[in-house]
């Protein structure tokens, strides 16, 4: 069983935050999350006989699917799409398709899950368009699971891309801060409709978006609202309280 060690202080910071369990290593939020994502896999197929599971790109993200027993999941029955990718050939390592094929479609024996992959290759605004019309003819998404950025972003929507307005269900962005500056990204309201976000915020180089986060500032994760959130002791040290048991 995980060790939880404690909760985020609740006095002056986001009430997004209130009463989210801490755990004691980045391992440890990355195997509770990975439990998770077969649960809820599970219960989806029990209800609707099918899961649109949405993935987002990063290391984090990876960590989790690497521990996932693939022989608990039907994988008949998921359907997988992604929240962003670059502009990039097909095959290119850099792409976050490739993160999933090599993360876990190599461990799966049984048939593989139906993955929706962006044709970001098209260019932005063509890539965008035509993700549009393959998402509009899916079900909506049931699962997101994502890593969040340095800066707050999810998928490839960032503060100085903020898309809270956007009606669309993917967007072309030309100028992210992060090369390369042309992908397509799902739309927060997209995302938004999945009843399950899980978010995972780990690591030291996240402890300072963690303290602008408590203090209140609207960074895209926080419209993005997160059910689950999957945090650790390295990214929040000195926001938690007392130890409560294993």
């Amino acid at each position: 069983m995980e060790k939880v060690i404690g909760l985020v202080k609740v006095a002056s910071i986001h009430p997004v935050f209130s009463h989210i369990p801490i755990f004691a290593s980045e391992e440890e939020a990355f195997d509770t999350a990975a439990e998770n994502v077969v649960r809820f896999i599970h219960k989806q197929i029990a209800t609707d006989k099918i899961c649109h599971l949405v993935l987002s790109g990063g290391r984090s993200v990876s960590e989790v699917l690497q521990r996932i027993d693939p022989g608990r999941v039907d994988w008949e029955k998921v359907i997988i799409s992604l929240t962003d990718e670059r502009c990039l050939p097909i095959g290119n390592s850099e792409r976050n398709d490739q993160m999933i094929h090599f993360s876990l479609f190599p461990r799966i024996n049984s048939r593989l899950p139906k993955l929706l992959t962006i044709p970001a290759e098209l260019g932005p605004t063509l890539g965008a368009d035509q993700y549009c019309r393959d998402l509009f003819q899916m079900r909506s998404p049931d699962i997101v699971l994502l890593g969040v950025g340095s800066d707050g972003h999810v998928a490839s929507i960032f503060p100085s891309n903020h898309d809270s307005e956007s009606s669309e269900i993917a967007i072309p962005i030309t100028e992210s801060p992060k090369p390369p500056e042309s992908r397509v990204s799902l739309t927060l309201r997209y995302l938004h409709a999945a009843p399950r976000r899980m978010a995972i915020l780990t690591g030291k180089d996240k402890r300072t978006l963690f303290d602008r986060l408590c203090r209140g500032q609207l960074l895209p994760v926080i419209d993005f609202e997160p059910t689950d959130w999957y945090l650790d002791i390295n990214a929040t040290s000195g926001l938690v309280t007392e130890d409560y048991g294993d």
